[in-house]
């Protein structure tokens, strides 16, 4: 298996200018691989005339040695098949003593893959058509295909070939016969090479490309086979759990997979990827050619959004408890990207001034407050677990949406809420208490308290905090006292304000 090609001179001299063979220590292998299908195909052409029905189909990986200036290696995966189960086409060839025979073929670089897909779709009938004949499919791909007269382009049918044999033929091959042989090509390099994933999908054609050309019959049926197919689309390991030892996802079918919208990038989702991971789901990241066949086919596929995720999440607490602040507000902001508040209830992912989250419940549990700068988070001390966390900006922007939604406990504070919030917040040792001695370095209530509350409550009705411990004492001002006492507000206090 070696090709030679020389340059001959004026004087007859000849200078081999190009060589290529496949390597010396694959050819005995293919050989007799060869030898095998040659002879089972006579053995079904002498039952079976060339209705052959039984597909024999062999692949070859093999790499050729092109010698030119220096030597270049070039690896590929070559599949022969032979035979159709189509009872059309089997009675078709058999009228027409035509043989059911394609193949395809794929370079995959060198010996470590790289990505020189082929990008021209070469077409051959045993020997190659001119480039003017390819396909628009991004393999090569041969056939006992019917030829025009000056055999540099296949026939094809038309309204004046309506009867011609070797038109009707092309058409058999290209919608039956080439589909099986191709999706073998793709099962191949799927299951026996360790190629990227994004460079296995490289070999599906596009819908774009082929549409509205003589191949477009092909992709239909070469779909239908991928899809059904238990390894055909890759899962990866969140990479916060990928062990450099260990593989980085896994091929899975399409029935198992979420698949991540065209419009997101799984790379932006690293914590809802880790997260629905743990739960047990299989996110998969296709390019817009495999979102294209999913489409031509009508194929019913699960999709990852914001619903998806919070009905796992809630379902597995456990799969997201434990991740850092950080994580737990990524995937606050996209369970709530859909503005679906109403089914926020169940997770706890709502964050709190104190630094833990809480579950989201509806709108009769404990309430739960954003803050805003009519009611300032000071004028709230010891009830940091009653309000929104303002430390993440993004996030109290739209918890105040859902706040103003009245879906769940989450509102916005507003007077009634604060005049009871601040009731509820002194210490319980006062309750009994006509008078209390306050120190800055008390750490039971905030000293500085008293200067935020009484700045804020003079645009309010004073008398809606009578008999609280709100009044301090003394002519010194609290904001140098170190200790002051304070007393509780009454309207027939002798205490002159």
């Amino acid at each position: 298996d070696t090709v030679e090609v020389y340059e001959i001179d004026a004087t007859g001299q000849h200078t081999m200018k190009f060589k290529t063979n496949i390597a010396n220590e694959e050819q005995d292998s293919i050989y007799a691989k060869r030898k095998t299908f040659l002879q089972a195909i006579q053995r079904e052409h002498r039952v079976n005339n060339y209705a052959i029905q039984n597909c024999i189909s062999l692949t070859l990986n093999f790499t050729i040695t092109v010698l030119n200036e220096e030597p270049t290696f070039h690896h590929w995966i070559v599949v022969s098949q032979v035979g159709s189960q189509n009872k059309e086409v089997l009675q078709f060839a058999s009228h027409n003593h035509l043989l059911p025979w394609v193949g395809t073929a794929i370079e995959t670089g060198g010996l470590q893959y790289q990505s020189n897909v082929t990008k021209e779709g070469r077409v051959f009938c045993f020997l190659p058509m001119p480039k003017e004949a390819s396909s628009p499919l991004p393999v090569y791909v041969n056939g006992t295909f019917g030829l025009n007269d000056d055999r540099r382009s296949l026939k094809w049918q038309s309204s004046e070939r309506k009867n011609d044999v070797a038109a009707e033929w092309n058409k058999f091959l290209v919608m039956d016969v080439v589909p099986p042989c191709y999706a073998l090509l793709i099962r191949y390099a799927t299951d026996q090479l360790e190629m990227p994933h994004t460079h296995i999908y490289n070999m599906w054609p596009d819908v774009e490309a082929v549409k509205g050309t003589e191949w477009e019959p092909l992709l239909t049926s070469l779909f239908k086979i991928l899809i059904t197919n238990d390894r055909i689309v890759w899962t990866s390991m969140p990479a916060s759990e990928a062990s450099p030892s260990a593989m980085q996802g896994e091929w899975i079918s399409v029935r198992a997979a979420t698949f991540v919208p065209q419009t997101e990038k799984l790379s932006q989702l690293s914590q809802i990827h880790s997260s629905l991971h743990r739960c047990g789901v299989k996110l998969v990241e296709v390019p817009a050619l495999i979102h294209r066949a999913l489409k031509l086919l009508r194929c019913s596929i699960t999709n990852l959004t914001p619903d998806l995720a919070r009905e796992k999440l809630k379902a597995t607490h456990s799969c997201y408890e434990k991740a850092d602040t950080t994580k737990k507000i990524e995937l606050l902001m996209y369970c709530l990207s859909d503005n679906s508040y109403e089914n926020l209830i169940g997770l706890r992912l709502l964050p709190l001034e104190n630094n833990s989250f809480t579950a989201f419940k509806g709108k009769s549990g404990q309430p739960i407050y954003v803050c805003n700068s009519a009611f300032p988070m000071d004028l709230f001390p010891n009830k940091d677990h009653l309000i929104v966390s303002s430390q993440h900006t993004d996030a109290l922007t739209v918890l105040e949406k859902v706040a103003s939604s009245n879906k769940t406990q989450v509102q916005v504070m507003d007077l009634p809420s604060a005049v009871k919030l601040i009731k509820e917040c002194f210490p319980s040792q006062w309750q009994q208490q006509q008078q209390v001695t306050v120190s800055r370095a008390d750490p039971l209530f905030p000293a500085a308290w008293f200067t935020t509350f009484w700045k804020w409550v003079q645009q309010y009705d004073l008398s809606q905090f009578a008999g609280e411990m709100v009044l301090p004492l003394g002519r010194e001002p609290i904001s140098r006292a170190p200790t002051f006492q304070v007393t509780r507000l009454s309207s027939d206090s002798p205490v002159l304000c």
